[in-house]
Parts: C-alpha cells; sequence; structure tokens
C-alpha cells in the first residue's frame, strides 16, 4: 500500500521533450564546466574572457558542474515512471525485478561500447591503452574490462576517460531502483527522500558523487511519485500572465539557490533543488523558444555520445583547435558542433551496419532468460 504521500495524481506533463531540453541544456553546462573550469586545463593557450573576467568565466563554469544533478534527476524520474508503468498495482517478481535492470543496463552499456572500442582503437593519437592500464599485459586486460564494463570509478581503476566516472554512477542508480521504488510503494516517496537525505548527512564521506548525487536521484522519484511536475504545468494554466508568472518565479528562485551553490554543500540537496527548478523552468516557457527549444532537444536526444566522447575530442586529440578559438563561446559552439556531427555518424554507423538490431535481439534473449 503507497504512502499518503504518494496518492497526488501523477501524469505526462514533463514529456519526453521536456526530458531532452533539459539534457541539452545540461550537455552544455557539462562541456563548458569542463572546458574553463581550471585554468591548467588550457595553459599556454591565451583565451579573451571578454566581456567577463577569468575568474568569473571559471566561476560560471564550476556552477555549470550542476549538470550532473540534472542528469541524475531526469535518470530518477525517468526510472520511477518507467516502474510504475510497468508493474503498476501489483508487487513485481524477483525476476522481474532483475529484468528491470537489466533492460535498462544492457540499452546503457551497448550506447557505451561502440564508443570505447573507437576510444581503445584511437588510443595512440590521444590516451594509449598501454600508457593508461599498463605495465603488464594482465594489468592492461583487467583495467581494460572494468572500463569496458563503465565500472573503472567503482572499482577505482584507470580509465581512458576520466569523464566516464558517471557511467559507474548510472549502473548504481539502475541497480538501486528497484530496491528504491520498492522502499516508496511500501513507506511513500517523502519518507524514502527524508532518510536518503538524512543517511547521507550522517553517513557520508568526503564529497564522493555515490552519496552527493542521491538526493537529485530520490528528488526526481519524489516529483514523479507525487506529480509535482504535473501540479507545476496546472498550476494558473490558463490564467493571463500565468506562464510569464510561473517562469519568473522558477528563474528567480533558481537564481537564488544558484547564489548558495558551493561545490557539494547541503549534502546535494540545493543542487537536487536546481534540478527541479531547471525541469519547472523548461516547462514554464523554454520549450516554447523557436529555433532554441528544437536546438537543445536535438543535443539531448544526442547527450549520451556528446557526454562519451567530448572530452577525447578536447582534451585528448585536438586541444590546440579548440582553445585556439580564443573566445569561450566559440569554443563552446566548435566543441558542440562537432560532438553533434560525431554523434549523428556514430548512430547512423549503428543503424546500418546492424549493430542495434543485433544488440536488441542479444538483450531480449538475456532479459527472457533472467526474467523467466
Amino acid at each position: 500500500m503507497r504512502g499518503m504521500t504518494d496518492l497526488a495524481p501523477k501524469g505526462s506533463a514533463f514529456t519526453l521533450t521536456d526530458s531532452n531540453i533539459c539534457k541539452g541544456i545540461a550537455v552544455l553546462m557539462m562541456m563548458f564546466h569542463h572546458l574553463f573550469n581550471d585554468y591548467e586545463e588550457y595553459a599556454g593557450y591565451a583565451i579573451d574572457y571578454f566581456p567577463l573576467t577569468g575568474d568569473q568565466v571559471t566561476l560560471i563554469a564550476l556552477l555549470c558542474k550542476l549538470c550532473v544533478a540534472v542528469f541524475v534527476f531526469i535518470t530518477g524520474y525517468g526510472l520511477a515512471a518507467s516502474f510504475d508503468r510497468e508493474f503498476s498495482g501489483r508487487a513485481p517478481s524477483r525476476g522481474e525485478l532483475a529484468s528491470f535492470s537489466l533492460v535498462r543496463w544492457w540499452k546503457l552499456s551497448t550506447k557505451f561500447w561502440p564508443i570505447y572500442l573507437l576510444a581503445f582503437l584511437c588510443g595512440p593519437f590521444g590516451r594509449s591503452p598501454v600508457e593508461v592500464y599498463g605495465p603488464g599485459m594482465r594489468a592492461i586486460t583487467s583495467n581494460a574490462v572494468i572500463d569496458f564494463l563503465g565500472l573503472s570509478k567503482a572499482f577505482g581503476t584507470p580509465t581512458l576517460n576520466p569523464t566516464w566516472w558517471y557511467l559507474s554512477l548510472a549502473i548504481l542508480l539502475i541497480i538501486a531502483t528497484p530496491f528504491v521504488m520498492s522502499a516508496v510503494r511500501k513507506y511513500g516517496s517523502l519518507p524514502v527522500l527524508v532518510a536518503g537525505i538524512l543517511g547521507i548527512a550522517l553517513f557520508a564521506v568526503g564529497t564522493d558523487a555515490v552519496f552527493m548525487y542521491a538526493a537529485s536521484y530520490l528528488m526526481g522519484i519524489f516529483c514523479h511519485e507525487n506529480g509535482i511536475l504535473d501540479s507545476w504545468e496546472n498550476w494558473l494554466s490558463g490564467r493571463k500572465g500565468g506562464r510569464a508568472l510561473k517562469a519568473l518565479l522558477s528563474l528567480g528562485l533558481f537564481l537564488v539557490l544558484l547564489s548558495y551553490r558551493n561545490s557539494f554543500d547541503h549534502y546535494g540537496v540545493i543542487d537536487a533543488l536546481l534540478a527541479t527548478l531547471l525541469c519547472m523552468l523548461v516547462m514554464a516557457c523554454l520549450r516554447r523558444i523557436p529555433l532554441i527549444s528544437p536546438a537543445l532537444s536535438l543535443l539531448g536526444r544526442h547527450s549520451s555520445n556528446i557526454f562519451f566522447t567530448h572530452t577525447l575530442l578536447y582534451s585528448y586529440y585536438f586541444l590546440g583547435f579548440y582553445y585556439s578559438l580564443r573566445f569561450p563561446f566559440a569554443v563552446l559552439a566548435a566543441l558542440t558542433i562537432t560532438t553533434l556531427a560525431l554523434s549523428i555518424v556514430i548512430e547512423w554507423a549503428k543503424r546500418t551496419s546492424g549493430y542495434n538490431t543485433m544488440m536488441s535481439k542479444v538483450g531480449k534473449r538475456l532479459v527472457g532468460r533472467v526474467g523467466n
């Protein structure tokens, strides 16, 4: 039986397009964060920060670390929606719970594996596998397998691309969701959210992402289970100036909270609230801006590939090209265009080669065996 906090009606006001727009914004934040959060990243290259200063650009880049919370929030929201859609009104079996996680792990992994192999083969141009995983064939093999599975962060082993640390977190969230959602169904989403935040405050050590982004994940689940974004969509609906008021309110609260954000202070709660407000801002106004919203949605649809590849391009293969453009906006635009173009090519190659079809068939067989 669900808790009292889960009785609010749930709908689909936060659409797939909204989700992609949010991910598109997060992708831009991610790239800007990685490009300009540290002067050492582009030491030796002359950057023109006008009309800002170098410290101001660096501060903005550091604040753009919020991108991770946005991805995690959307992951929590989407996994909760999928769980309720698949198991609404009934208790799933152990096999079904295992299949739920396996399907999503397989989908994530099959997106990553072709890019990993491409990065491995291109190693001599950037980070050589021998240099990264070695010395010794045994170390190279074991470390490469762990990296291939997206678990280098979890095992503390070397990786071809440090940005791939997020894969370990994403896999953990996928595995944790059946357990978390079972607790939500038993106790309610509010007690689970509060217990999670208190647990982080009491037991988290340092600023490990496994702990610090749990609040964003649980907030995503909480918002779905209680129809928070649906209520936001309906609030002031039809009233003159209602959307403008919601846009100003969400933007104002976002900016106020952003001023309090300092790394992982407040156990990730500030980031969780900021991610929620960003989704609300998208629903209030950003989804309706011509040209910009379709462009952000396109980036969102390719967000996985852009995440997998952008660090390889700007930091290991073509460092000189990107930073030679001097202006931060130009550097970001170039990286955005090239990673998007690369993603389009990768997706085309996967479709035409039959990779997607083959992986889908293999995945169905694996899930069928686990679910039976």
